[in-house]
């Protein structure tokens, strides 16, 4: 059969996201060299169903494309090979199975108006009552949860946040968490019902403070809890910086300040408020751990020794809890050793060499459950004296960010591969474990795997 491409794609195509600018230039670089491997595949009329990125790419190269047509179903079709080639976060996978989950549902309506149609109910072939698992297990949102291979529960949050489409994009730029997205989702859902409604009276909510959860790219810990934001480093990777001036360009709450120094005393309950879901698998610790101001630095000379009080106070209150800290300024640690919790990560980040003296001697001078040593990012070749003072060493890369009020936008920036070794080396000697970070590998996907890195667990 020939077919020609008729300009349009099939919708259910583009609920895959393309290839990041990252990826793209390897992904020309590939097919310029080798050729284009694998045709663009068309449905019978000429819509595209598969090749986005390959059809672009011999767009640019000036090579004549090739076609494949597909006659099964379209979407099961596109689903099936992009689940299957690509490398989807969880959260990737949940918004496409919120789309799912759409068409399931509209499917449903339809086969049920069409069965009343023909005659009402149709008989079951059981005389028994399916359970509520039954019911569940044939529901829309499980069915496409099971098809994308995600938790149904994420399915369902992430379909409260599809509408609107600011949120679907912060959370896919990893600047709110899912959670947090679908929370406020559904309070401007309630603002709109009360504008459409003005007689009626507005339910404020009484949430009180509680944990973030946290998204797919942080991995050491399912919660955040930030009663401190800003930082005077003034690093010009730093993340938390790109965020706060984002949210503040957003108005959102908490983030009037930018990311000046700013303490949030109305944050200080959530320790007491925070309870782990039912989905959460117990045997999984993260859910145990919250990272504590993941948009600061807790113990910067700028922060008030009565909050740093005040917010290990909060954290005594829950003891159950697993709090990690991390710092540029660890020599503050000392001064706070009696009011450090129980189950306590102190962390030191040591990105240059020119801190490597003072972060030894000053971690020598506190004790914790885990003394921790961040290399993220790591930018030069380090050499410590002795690392058997910790227990546990993480190594990463610098990740790429938009322009601030301090820097222009800033590249993902790896470091080389002898400086990791070294690391590594030292780490072995001392009998320290080691994480090295998934940042470290680059391109990820099916045909290029990466090495299975050493993520050891702190000792």
């Amino acid at each position: 059969m020939t077919v020609s491409w008729n300009g349009t794609v099939h919708e259910v195509a583009d609920w895959f996201p393309l290839l990041t600018p990252d990826r793209w230039d390897d992904f020309l670089k590939d097919i310029k060299e080798n050729g284009l491997q694998n045709p663009i595949v068309l449905d019978p009329t000429g819509q595209l169903l598969d090749g986005r990125n390959r059809l672009r790419a011999v767009n640019e190269l000036g090579i004549e494309p090739t076609w494949r047509v597909e006659e099964g179903n379209a979407r099961d079709f596109i689903i099936s090979v992009n689940l299957h080639r690509r490398h989807l976060t969880d959260t990737e996978r949940a918004f496409i199975g919120a789309k799912l989950t759409k068409e399931y549902e509209a499917e449903a309506a339809v086969a049920k108006k069409e069965g009343q149609r023909k005659g009402g109910r149709t008989k079951s072939k059981s005389i028994s009552t399916p359970s509520w698992r039954e019911k569940q297990e044939q529901s829309s949102n499980t069915k496409a949860a099971r098809r994308l291979e995600v938790a149904p529960s994420r399915v369902r949050t992430a379909k409260a946040v599809a509408e609107e489409s600011d949120l679907v994009e912060a959370v896919k730029q990893g600047t709110l968490s899912l959670s947090g997205a679908a929370k406020e989702a559904r309070r401007r859902k309630q603002e709109r019902k009360h504008a459409a409604n003005p007689g009626k009276p507005l339910r404020v909510s009484s949430t009180k403070p509680t944990f973030n959860e946290t998204n797919d790219f942080v991995g050491w810990a399912k919660w955040t809890w930030n009663p401190v934001t800003g930082c005077q480093h003034d690093c010009v990777y730093c993340y938390a910086r790109e965020l706060a001036e984002k949210y503040q360009k957003r108005g959102e709450p908490g983030y009037a300040e930018g990311f000046a120094y700013a303490f949030h005393p109305d944050r200080l309950p959530a320790p007491t408020h925070t309870k782990i879901p039912g989905k959460a698998d117990p045997t999984d610790r993260l859910w145990d751990r919250v990272f504590v101001c993941s948009m600061s630095d807790l113990w910067g000379k700028w922060v008030p020794a009565d909050v740093i009080r005040d917010v290990l106070t909060a954290c005594n209150a829950a003891p159950d809890w697993t709090y990690m800290f991390l710092t540029k300024f660890p020599s503050r640690y000392a001064q706070f050793q009696a009011k450090l919790p129980p189950h306590s990560w102190v962390g030191a980040t040591v990105d240059y060499q020119h801190r490597v003296l003072r972060t030894e001697q000053a971690m020598t001078k506190v004790s914790a459950e885990v003394r921790w040593l961040s290399c993220e990012p790591l930018l030069e070749d380090l050499t410590f004296h002795d690392l058997s003072m910790f227990d546990l060493v993480v190594v990463g890369a610098q990740t790429a960010i938009g322009a601030t009020s301090l820097a222009r936008p800033q590249s993902a920036v790896p470091p080389r591969w002898e400086w990791v070794q070294h690391l590594v080396e030292q780490a072995d000697a001392a009998g320290v474990p080691i994480y090295l970070k998934d940042n470290l590998l680059g391109r990820t996907d099916g045909q290029h795997p990466g090495m299975v890195l050493r993520q050891e667990p702190p000792r």
